[in-house]
């Protein structure tokens, strides 16, 4: 039986790309960095109904994203890949890491792809990937990017690392690409979007006026397999549960776990204080930035993200993200210290 190939197996949308796979009663192979966290799955398998048996039938592979050679080694008898790797950051200094995971690495898995005659290639980009026209409303897969409008290094890197998609599909390459907007559900807390739960827990204070989407990551596994079962190729899709406000989701969150919303709106000259302060503690302590000036402006801008195109392609139906966070916050009561 052929397998497919997942990168980022132990990330928030890999994890459930795997679990979704698995349930299809497919092989998976997951590509993983020294010393990722693989017991997270095994955690998270009973909320889906998935023995410990059948996670222990995942073949791990511990490679770097740019070990060509290794890649292909690794992808004799797969059949799909799932590209879910990625660095998520809007640190400061971070720049290197995220062109050369991102970027490098998306090129190098493209290539090792196009040489190993992968199927077919699911790529995981980002809305941040899109371009955000200042005149445009409603954000749409034809944006125009403009790097000037869009100076965020995470951003950067994952346009660019879309684009070595885009070129492995000039050369042959059977691939379609997904950009979800901010993913919610339940993995290693702390990490990537998850920690918005963890800030819940710890207590919200403030609240902004921005807004932006957000989407249920079982939505996301679930797309993205109908995508590869299906004929379409060489496209691009939004996906795009909801656009809400903050504050919004925040007030679901806070509900969720019983904790008090919040209540002090912060301007954006409190946010602009804020993530200075978050500065000085992460120098003072080493510990990672939970607030950057990024952000800290993203939080307070408004944009609104269309999903027209994926829902006539396929017919389907977002979960809303009071479905998302309450499913979320379940698990997360139960795992979390």
């Amino acid at each position: 039986m052929s397998m497919d190939f997942v990168t980022g197996g132990t990330g928030l949308i890999g994890s459930h790309v795997i679990f979704d796979l698995l349930k299809k009663g497919r092989k998976v192979k997951a590509l993983k960095r020294e010393g990722s966290n693989t017991e997270i799955l095994t955690t998270l398998a009973p909320f889906y109904n998935i023995s410990t048996e059948l996670i222990h039938t995942i073949e791990w592979v511990t490679l770097s994203l740019w070990d060509q050679i290794g890649l292909e080694e690794a992808l004799v008898g797969c059949e799909d890949i799932y590209h879910c790797a990625a660095i998520v950051s809007f640190e400061k200094g971070q720049e290197d890491l995220l062109m050369d995971v991102n970027v490098r690495g998306t090129e190098t898995l493209v290539n090792a792809a196009l040489n190993s005659n992968i199927r077919k290639f699911c790529h995981v980009s980002s809305t941040a990937a899109i371009g955000k026209p200042k005149n445009a409303k409603i954000v749409t897969e034809k944006a125009n990017w403009n790097e000037n409008e869009n100076p965020s290094k995470y951003g950067i890197s994952k346009h660019h690392g879309e684009r070595e998609v885009w070129r492995g599909i000039e050369e042959g390459l059977n691939a379609v690409i997904v950009n979800p907007c901010i993913v919610i559900g339940p993995g290693d807390w702390g990490k990537s979007s998850t920690n918005l739960f963890v800030s819940a827990w710890n207590g919200m204070k403030y609240y902004t006026e921005g807004a932006n989407a957000f989407v249920d990551v079982r939505d996301i596994s679930k797309i993205m397999i109908q995508l590869m079962e299906s004929d379409i190729s060489s496209q691009r899709f939004l996906l795009i549960g909801e656009n809400m406000s903050f504050r919004e989701l925040f007030n679901l969150m806070c509900d969720a776990l019983s904790k008090p919303r919040p209540s002090v709106k912060a301007t954006p000259t409190m946010a602009q204080i804020a993530w200075r302060l978050d500065w000085l503690r992460s120098k003072l302590t080493g510990r990672p930035q939970l607030i950057t000036k990024e952000t800290a402006q993203n939080a307070q801008q408004v944009t609104v993200y269309d999903n027209t195109k994926i829902k006539e392609t396929l017919g389907i139906t977002f979960a809303s993200i009071d479905q998302a966070v309450k499913h979320s916050a379940q698990i997360f009561l139960k795992q979390y210290p």
